[in-house]
């Protein structure tokens, strides 16, 4: 999760800041609000795998979904 985390973020501040994409960052698919989105759904899930008694593998799964 922190991973994609850190992923998310990277490609949300290249779009914001007008950044040329570099090859580790694909952002053509998603708009600025989706990924702010996203980013507040793994944040989310994040916290519910750490903080309560929630299926981690059914967390995840649920976030694959919404990707």
């Amino acid at each position: 999760l922190d991973i994609w985390l850190g992923y998310f973020r990277n490609v949300l501040l290249a779009m914001i800041t007008g950044q040329e994409p570099s090859n580790d960052l694909q952002f053509n698919n998603y708009s600025s609000p989706r990924l702010r989105k996203i980013l507040k759904l793994i944040q989310r899930i994040n916290f519910l795998i750490e903080k309560t008694n929630i299926n981690p593998r059914l967390a995840l799964e649920i976030l694959a979904i919404e990707l």
